[in-house]
């Protein structure tokens, strides 16, 4: 069994493992700025979203509540032979209306939001069992010296990508807001 913890010596003294062992995890990068390096989310072939899982079951018109579960199947790309059937489930959630979706990971029967093909070959896992890692995870926050803009750079870049994610989100929502409103109202059952 692989270990995705590549990092060693958190206490005592010991430097940090800033690359990884090709062969320990199960996916890797091999032109890291000190070696192999973890592949990163952005870097993957296809990625699978329970969100857009969930606004296509919604806009085909099926009543979605918590405690639904299904098995779809889906394709990695749309002119793939290959079709892979995932488990979904909804489960009560205070934000989402009526309730949040996960997909199963097939590997280590996790929920997640997400499921990761880092390469065409290989089958939908989550984030952990790939051990892939976010690309802002490699940024420096810190600033070098007085007056750097080494650490407003990362800064700028990730209040970017939240505006962008967060636009997209009400975009999403304004989307399935008619497929919503078809649906039967929820009703709580008291005992």
């Amino acid at each position: 069994m692989h270990t995705c913890r590549a990092r060693h010596g958190r206490a005592g003294g010991t430097p940090v493992r800033r690359s990884v062992v090709p062969g320990i995890v199960p996916v890797w990068v091999e032109t890291g700025r000190w070696g192999p390096r973890h592949v990163r989310v952005n870097e993957c072939a296809a990625i699978f979203r329970a969100e857009r899982i969930y606004a296509q079951l919604m806009l085909a018109g099926r009543n979605i509540r918590p405690g639904y579960g299904a098995i779809i199947a889906v394709k990695p790309f749309a002119n793939s032979v290959v079709e892979w059937h995932l488990k979904v489930e909804v489960v009560a959630n205070a934000v989402w209306r009526r309730g949040r979706m996960f997909i199963v990971c097939r590997r280590c029967r996790r929920r997640a939001a997400r499921l990761y093909i880092p390469t065409p070959q290989r089958e939908p896992r989550c984030r952990r069992c790939w051990c892939l890692s976010y690309e802002s995870q490699s940024w420096s926050y810190r600033p070098k010296r007085v007056g750097s803009l080494v650490a407003v750079v990362p800064r700028l870049i990730t209040d970017g990508h939240r505006t962008a994610r967060t636009q997209a989100a009400k975009r999403r929502y304004r989307e399935r807001r008619a497929a919503l409103a078809a649906l039967p109202p929820i009703t709580t059952q008291s005992h």
